[in-house]
């Protein structure tokens, strides 16, 4: 009995227990920047574009300040759960980018493939519910 319990202590972890071990918010990287410089354009900008790209994603006008990077597990969790019931994946585990841009989240998972060039940021409000999504390079 105790070889066995030694065997399944000793056991390597599968993929998916090994992405629950790691955090959910994936951190800041040269993606991150670019995405955040691109946000940050749309909700700060007072030209008739930017304002036509927040009328569009159904953002509201900040200062691009306000356009942050989020670490909080909790959030990003939170985000994951809103991600998954945006595309009909409940439960899947995934690490995700997380954006707050003023009031609203942009959430983007970076190991779903894109159309050709483009990654997709999907908008929330303050409340998980769904927005727009912008699409990136």
């Amino acid at each position: 009995m105790r070889l066995v319990v030694a065997l399944i202590a000793f056991a390597p972890l599968t993929a998916s227990a090994r992405l629950m071990a790691q955090t959910v918010c994936r951190p800041a990287d040269a993606v991150t920047r670019r995405t955040i410089a691109d946000l940050a354009a749309i909700v700060a900008g007072t030209d008739s574009a930017a304002q036509a790209s927040r009328d569009s994603l159904h953002l509201a006008a900040t200062s691009a300040s306000k356009v942050l990077l989020v670490t909080n597990e909790k959030t990003c969790r939170s985000a994951r759960d809103a991600l998954n019931t945006s595309w009909n994946t409940p439960g899947a585990l995934r690490q995700v980018y997380v954006y707050q841009i003023g009031k609203f989240y942009g959430v983007e998972d970076p190991q779903i493939p894109g159309n050709g060039e483009y990654r997709g940021v999907v908008i929330y409000d303050g409340r998980w519910r769904y927005q727009s999504t912008m699409a990136t390079l």
